[in-house]
């Protein structure tokens, strides 16, 4: 496969930066979402998304443009026009995916203690798995099965806690009361779930570009935008809390409080931690 001794060091070499890189970025991702809070989460996650823009268009627009003397031109030389011509469908579906799975692990990442979010983080591999058996038929050996199944039984393991025993919850309710709980497992759920939409998205990029020759730098750029974009459509499910138990109502949704759900979440978040702080 890997015919030559360069080929083989520039692998090796990007599979060690992926195993440094990787720890930081959970351990980044866990300290950046408990300094914001569960009530900034949405602008969180849309920040992050912004700064995907922004770092892919430094990478990316000077192989799409060049200068002719004080003229700004297209480049075709690296982003060809094949690749510009490519349907922009493909690149708004992944986004969408894309989208949804980083809102979801960003509105459980507060209240999902990072032990967990460690473990839950590898349930991707079997979802990917998954995934591309029923949608692209892929064949995988009976030792890559055992050994999804070894993450998935993990991650069920970590977050039984959640479920069964409060005083493994991030945080604890009142004497007799159950809503802490309530709070930590739709948290954990959430986070868990992220991981649906994310290896969808991954299944569909290699069935989609198996035969397209689309750079790398393209295709993330592609997908940044019209993610960024599909997170506003996302902002209500903020607003009106229907995720998290972040506090007391605001005015711009103390009406929607009166409305059956929301009334009954409203009133579990009396017990989150901001509530208990406030009160003190």
């Amino acid at each position: 496969m890997f015919s030559t001794p360069d080929s083989r060091a520039a692998v090796y070499t990007t599979t060690a930066l992926i195993m440094l890189v990787g720890p930081v970025n959970f351990l980044l991702f866990r300290v950046m979402f408990d300094s914001f809070g569960a009530p900034y989460a949405f602008f969180v996650s849309q920040g992050v998304n912004f700064l995907y823009c922004v770092i892919g268009g430094v990478a990316l627009y000077p192989l799409m443009w060049t200068w002719d003397g004080w003229r700004l031109v297209p480049d075709y030389g690296t982003i060809d026009k094949g690749m510009r011509a490519l349907p922009q469908r493909k690149f708004m579906l992944m986004a969408a995916m894309d989208c949804a799975g980083t809102f979801l692990a960003a509105m459980g990442a507060v209240h999902t203690p990072g032990q967990y979010q460690t473990l839950l983080n590898q349930s991707l591999i079997p979802c990917t798995m998954a995934a591309s058996v029923l949608f692209l038929r892929a064949p995988f050996s009976r030792n890559q099965y055992f050994g999804a199944a070894t993450i998935l039984a993990g991650a069920m393991i970590a977050i039984s806690p959640s479920f069964m025993d409060s005083s493994a919850a991030p945080y604890s309710a009142p004497p007799g009361d159950g809503s802490s709980d309530v709070a930590a497992w739709v948290a954990t759920c959430l986070y868990l779930a992220s991981n649906i939409p994310m290896a969808l998205s991954a299944v569909y990029k290699e069935s989609k570009f198996q035969e397209d020759d689309v750079h790398p730098l393209y295709l993330t750029q592609a997908v940044s935008i019209y993610q960024f974009l599909f997170g506003f459509f996302l902002a209500p499910m903020q607003v009106t809390n229907l995720f998290l138990f972040i506090g007391p109502r605001t005015q711009c949704t103390r009406g929607l409080h009166n409305v059956g759900l929301l009334r009954l979440l409203h009133a579990l978040s009396r017990y989150s931690p901001a509530s208990r702080a406030r009160a003190a």
